[in-house]
């Protein structure tokens, strides 16, 4: 295995981006576009797991080992624009107007890399968008997955999916999902479709049960899709 880059050095001290105080800013910021991109991850990962049961597709479509998936020379341009847009999309649920924020790729990453709000995520996915799709490549760790003989191997992998969040629903839609080297056969990943997404919409709802600002938030968000090569979430006055 070849020895992985020293990694770039810390970036200056900067200003942190001055998002709501209350709860519900916070939520949004995790809430909308971690778990898009987490989305996203676990649609491969539990998508993985129908085979986890025999020994054998453990040791084919999982890893001992994290692979590495830092994100590089991030630009300080692109995290000022994702920030100032983060901030923009928690005034709007806050002062319930309507807007339209468009995120890149290469915003996503910056927060994924240097964003405190994204700092589980870092080092452990990084996103592209082309032709209204999204490629995730991932490294996901498989501790706390409902399967036997998990514990200490890595979902090493990449996703590409379409997505959508329209009328309270997600929808995800894969194409094709990587692990360890193998692909999926396609008729797997897409009879799995529809359980994971019945799936993730009863644990969004779930969740959103438990935390009243958090449901406030989440009525503001008309919708969410990818256009192109952007991640668009558009807010609604209630």
């Amino acid at each position: 295995m070849e020895t992985p880059p020293p990694l770039p050095p810390p970036p200056p001290p900067r200003q942190q981006p001055i998002l709501p105080r209350q709860d519900g800013a916070g939520c949004f910021a995790k809430g909308c576009l971690v778990v898009v991109i987490a989305g996203f991850i676990l649609v491969a990962a539990i998508g993985a797991g129908a085979w986890y049961f025999y020994g054998k597709t453990i040791s084919i479509f999982t890893s001992p080992q994290p692979a590495d998936v830092r994100i590089e020379q991030v630009s300080d341009v692109d995290l000022r624009n994702a920030e100032q847009k983060l901030n923009q999309l928690g005034q709007a649920t806050a002062n319930n107007e309507e807007t339209t924020i468009e995120f890149t790729a290469a915003e996503l990453n910056a927060l994924i890399a240097r964003e405190p709000l994204f700092a589980g995520m870092n080092n452990r996915a990084r996103v592209a968008i082309a032709d209204s799709m999204m490629t995730v490549e991932m490294s996901v760790p498989l501790d706390l997955a409902p399967f036997p003989k998990l514990k200490g191997r890595w979902l090493n992998g990449t996703a590409r999916l379409g997505f959508s969040f329209v009328l309270g629903q997600f929808a995800f839609d894969p194409k094709s999902v990587e692990a360890n080297g193998h692909m999926f056969p396609e008729e797997f990943v897409a009879g799995f479709r529809p359980s994971f997404n019945r799936s993730f919409n009863d644990g969004f709802r779930r969740s959103m049960e438990k935390n009243d600002q958090a449901t406030n938030i989440w009525k503001h968000i008309k919708t969410i899709g990818l256009d192109r090569d952007k991640l668009v979430i558009v807010t609604q006055r209630l």
